[in-house]
């Protein structure tokens, strides 16, 4: 809790967005690891195992973390969940079918969120690209309109001027 309250009061300082996509990681690490405790303290609870991928999905698609940032603290969340079941299987009675189970569970839901926050972000990048190519297209339409207008202008002037001279 300390690290997710320092978190949100950094929200609040101007240079938090140089490291934005760092600290929530972090908190998504910490927050993930907090449900992996609570997994492998009482396996038999299924709502935990609800939880963690719930979790999966939010450092993917809620929290907005980006492709790599997100891939990277999902894998690191699968290795903290193995790791603890390996360490504390002893102590907590992990059964080894279930953890088997939720692994691929897990393994199945780290792919599927990273390639669709790739595709995600891919679309992203697309529609970006596409609305900068609009508005440099929309910048030329318009000088090309003033271009026009000065043109007619000019015209204008050049007639209004040449019937000044042919009604004189």
């Amino acid at each position: 809790v300390p690290i997710l309250a320092a978190v949100f009061f950094l929200s609040f300082n101007r240079n938090f967005r140089k490291v934005w996509q760092e600290l929530l990681s972090l908190c998504y690490i910490i927050g993930g690891t907090g449900i992996i405790f609570m997994l492998l303290k009482n396996p038999e609870n299924i709502y935990y195992y609800g939880g963690i991928f719930l979790i999966f999905n939010a450092g993917y698609f809620f929290i907005k973390l980006r492709f790599l940032a997100a891939t990277i603290s999902g894998i690191v969340l699968l290795l903290i969940y193995n790791i603890g079941m390996i360490a504390f299987h002893t102590l907590y009675h992990i059964h080894f079918d279930y953890a088997i189970i939720a692994n691929a569970f897990y393994i199945s839901a780290n792919i599927i969120s990273a390639i669709a926050l790739y595709n995600i972000e891919l679309l992203e990048r697309k529609d970006y690209y596409q609305r900068n190519q609009l508005v440099a297209k929309q910048n030329e339409i318009y000088s090309a309109n003033q271009n026009l207008e000065l043109k007619i202008k000019t015209r204008t002037k050049q007639i209004s001027e040449h019937n000044s001279k042919l009604i004189e």
